[in-house]
């Protein structure tokens, strides 16, 4: 693997139980490292089985695809609009092959649900992009007094930079609403070199 975030989690935030105590829905919160699997696009999903007997069955949920790999990574961007974004990074750390961002984006007037959030790696043409791991921030809607929920606008990613070519690279943030096709990017004026 030669850019990607090693993480992939998975989390609901939500319970509920039902009558008889039959069980809706449950919190549950998954960390994945991917940096032994190959490049490719993996289905994420769980498994809730009832019991430890061996006639229980359970059932599957599957939640989408995770694009994992360089190729899926190292594309030329075009943007279908070009929309106010609000942005921040609390860690910016860069170590020798790796670098931790965390934060919070959000597309200003739209709700954080839909929202895809990518950080963005530029240097001489070259965009680097990939997908960040979210993270719950129930801050964010009442300091922005915010008519939308804002609360899934967190993310964190561990990025690994083995293989990226040499240059100075400037740090991005790309929010992708994927409930309404719409984007934008902002570069934050944090920059870091590999020799």
């Amino acid at each position: 693997m030669v850019f990607s975030s090693p993480l992939v989690s998975i989390a609901n935030d939500s319970v509920s139980a039902g009558r008889n105590g039959v069980l809706d829905s449950l919190i549950f919160a998954g960390t994945y490292f991917t940096d032994g699997l190959n490049p490719g696009n993996y289905k994420i999903g769980l498994y809730v089985r009832p019991g430890k007997k061996n006639g229980d069955v359970g059932a599957y949920q599957y939640f989408g695809v995770v694009p994992i790999g360089f190729d899926s990574f190292f594309q030329p961007m075009e943007w279908l609009e070009a929309l106010p974004l609000r942005c921040w990074i609390d860690v910016f750390d860069v170590a020798p092959g790796e670098i931790k961002v965390s934060g919070w984006a959000f597309i200003q007037g739209q709700s954080t649900f839909s929202n895809r959030i990518e950080v963005v790696l530029k240097a001489d043409g070259r965009i680097y992009h990939t997908l960040t791991d979210p993270s719950i921030r129930r801050d964010l809607t009442g300091y922005f007094n915010s008519t939308q929920n804002l609360s899934t606008g967190g993310f964190v990613s561990f990025i690994s930079t083995k293989g990226m070519e040499r240059g100075d690279y400037e740090l991005g943030i790309r929010v992708i609403n994927e409930k309404t096709h719409q984007e934008a990017i902002q570069y934050m004026g944090r920059y870091f070199s590999i020799k």
